[in-house]
């Protein structure tokens, strides 16, 4: 197994992107993160980019997370959209049709791009 870890990085649009690596299992360190971009949220912003380019695998305490997290940011008015899903993560997020909610981009960019010009929660 492959330690999850993840970071936080403010683009200048006002949306949040979190950069995650490693395993997205339901571990201490998942739900940490789970617990941080619900915070952020909170405060204001509520448009968020995943980009999942280094994660190796989500199991369904992952996937969980990530309906969690899409629940909470469309009931706050805000939008999250996938970056970079290897084909595992891939897979697992199309069997449970997941894919047919959450937005998908090719690039950090074209994610921002598809908020709008809405970045900032008013």
């Amino acid at each position: 197994m492959m330690p999850f870890e993840y970071s936080e990085v403010d683009s200048p649009d006002g949306v949040t992107v979190w950069k995650l690596s490693g395993d997205l299992y339901g571990d201490p360190q998942a739900f940490a993160f789970q617990a941080q971009v619900r915070q952020r949220m909170g405060s204001g912003r509520g448009h968020i980019v995943l980009d999942l380019g280094a994660v190796r695998r989500i199991d369904s305490s992952g996937i969980g997370i990530l309906v969690t997290l899409l629940f909470e940011t469309t009931h706050s008015g805000g939008a999250m959209c996938l970056v970079a899903l290897s084909p595992a993560v891939e897979k697992a997020l199309g069997i449970t049709m997941l894919l047919d909610r959450i937005g998908r981009a090719d690039s950090i960019e074209q994610a921002i791009a598809s908020f709008g010009s809405d970045g900032d929660k008013e």
